[in-house]
């Protein structure tokens, strides 16, 4: 046949292929490395996200337990001043009116308190040291549970982290094979296309 007569032509025919291929192949390597592109700015990412996420977490734990400490503090200094009201006998009528203006503040902030007045003194029940003891419970149990939160939240977390991490490393990992099979096919054509004209 004429190919068959003229050797010359076959080659630059294979060549021709060779080259055909090669430029398909550079175009879906250039395809792949955006994606693997892509694929890393994600990574990097679902990291920053996940970092600016536990320092909001935290911000929020620490936000409640210092609340908790001024809140008891503040009610405590209401009930020194109680203390000393009840010291004096709070028998004057201005005396009556800030007792009880404190105790009303200390409903306010703390209204889980378990604050019962006699109807007839218009003073506390119990004594101001119980009602100091209820404030120290109190705060202890609300700091307790912001670090049960906080702890839970972390928790739940590291389970969607390692989750999100897992998935995009998995499909890193699955770009980057696929870009580097297709660069070590183009190498090879690269070199068969090179050694075929080589032969001419």
């Amino acid at each position: 046949t004429a190919m068959s007569a003229n050797p010359v032509g076959i080659i630059i025919a294979g060549v021709t292929a060779y080259i055909l291929a090669l430029t398909y192949m550079r175009e879906d390597l250039k395809k792949d490395y955006e994606e693997l592109t892509a694929l890393s700015k994600e990574y990097a990412e679902e990291v920053q996200k996940r970092i600016t996420e536990t320092k909001q977490l935290y911000n929020a734990y620490a936000e409640v337990t210092s609340e908790a400490d001024i809140t008891a503090d503040t009610a405590l200094t209401y009930v020194e001043r109680l203390k000393e009201l009840e010291t004096q006998g709070v028998k004057t009528a201005n005396q009556q009116k800030e007792y009880a203006s404190l105790i009303e503040r200390i409903k306010a902030i703390m209204p889980d308190l378990n604050i019962e007045i006699d109807s007839q003194t218009g003073l506390l029940k119990a004594n101001a040291d119980a009602l100091k003891k209820q404030i120290a419970t109190q705060k202890d149990y609300i700091k307790t549970k912001a670090v049960t939160d906080y702890v839970s939240s972390l928790e739940k977390q590291q389970v969607e982290i390692k989750h999100s991490i897992n998935k995009v490393t998995a499909e890193l990992n699955k770009a980057k094979a696929e870009f580097n099979a297709l660069g070590g096919t183009a190498e090879l054509v690269t070199q068969m296309a090179q050694s075929m004209q080589g032969r001419r």
